[in-house]
């Protein structure tokens, strides 16, 4: 079954899902999130190109605390979608 209360969809067997935007500021962007686990997979994709896009990677990730977008490319300043799956 999957539900969504406004913000998230959840489905039973897999956990919650949440999905936003952040916007890169010199290639990167920390992302707070008290939700975050060792076994949470975060998908990013970039949304609105800015600066000089450059390839996308989860560079860091804190335990309830938070992750961090990376870009291959400094002067990237894209805004970016990420999905985060939490377990």
């Amino acid at each position: 079954m999957t539900t969504y209360d406004g913000t998230t969809w959840r489905r039973a067997e897999t956990g919650a899902v949440k999905t936003a935007t952040a916007t890169l500021a010199a290639g990167t962007v920390t992302v707070a999130d008290a939700a975050i686990t060792a076994n949470s997979v975060i998908r990013v994709a970039q949304k609105t190109s800015g600066g000089t896009p450059g390839a996308l990677f989860i560079s860091a990730k804190v335990t309830a605390t938070s992750f961090t977008i990376t870009s291959t490319n400094a002067a990237d300043t894209s805004v970016v979608q990420y999905d985060v799956v939490t377990y």
